[in-house]
């Protein structure tokens, strides 16, 4: 953690830039500018709660994260730079599958959830750090073997993704109904 380089936020900032672009590209396309701006609120906000939630409950696996504000501030950027990356996998599908949210169809049928790229690239980011030396794992973190990567890590971009689109599309449908 000690030895992060700027070089780090070159990745998120322009996966920021992406999600800009995207968003206003799909908010000309959608059907209700509304709904859309108002999904894209909550599924930001529960994207960052719960990347929060998560890298607080993993910091006891990684060297040098302790019970501090620093460890803390430290989580709290790497759920917003989670959160930027969820938002460019939602917004990257709608636009590349020409689907948003207002598609009848289930979303894991329409294909705009779907991790099979995303948790290769959790994988992938997950070892940029380690080999950087951005930081380290305790000996209480499982590890894939045959890869030296953490399974709690690779395990985030597997879950959160489709919880969370899923609690962002039952929030928008209560909100539509009432």
């Amino acid at each position: 953690m000690n030895n992060l380089n700027p070089v780090v936020l070159l990745v998120p900032l322009s996966a920021l830039i992406l999600v800009v672009i995207l968003y206003i590209r799909l908010l000309k396309k959608a059907l209700n500018r509304g709904h859309f701006k108002l999904f894209i609120f909550i599924l930001i906000l529960f994207a960052v709660l719960f990347n929060f939630v998560w890298e607080m409950l993993q910091m006891p696996l990684y060297k040098g994260m302790g019970n501090n504000i620093q460890s803390a501030v430290f989580c709290a950027l790497a759920a917003v730079a989670d959160a930027i990356m969820i938002s460019l996998l939602y917004l990257g599908f709608a636009f590349s599958y020409k689907k948003s949210f207002l598609d009848r169809r289930p979303a894991m049928e329409t294909g705009i959830i779907n991790n099979d790229y995303w948790w290769y690239r959790r994988y992938s980011a997950e070892m940029r750090h380690l080999s950087a030396g951005n930081w380290a794992y305790t000996e209480s973190m499982p590890v894939l073997a045959f890869v030296a990567v953490g399974i709690v890590p690779v395990l985030q971009f597997m879950i959160l993704p489709v919880v969370i689109f899923y609690v962002s599309l039952y929030l928008l449908n209560v909100v539509k109904d009432r």
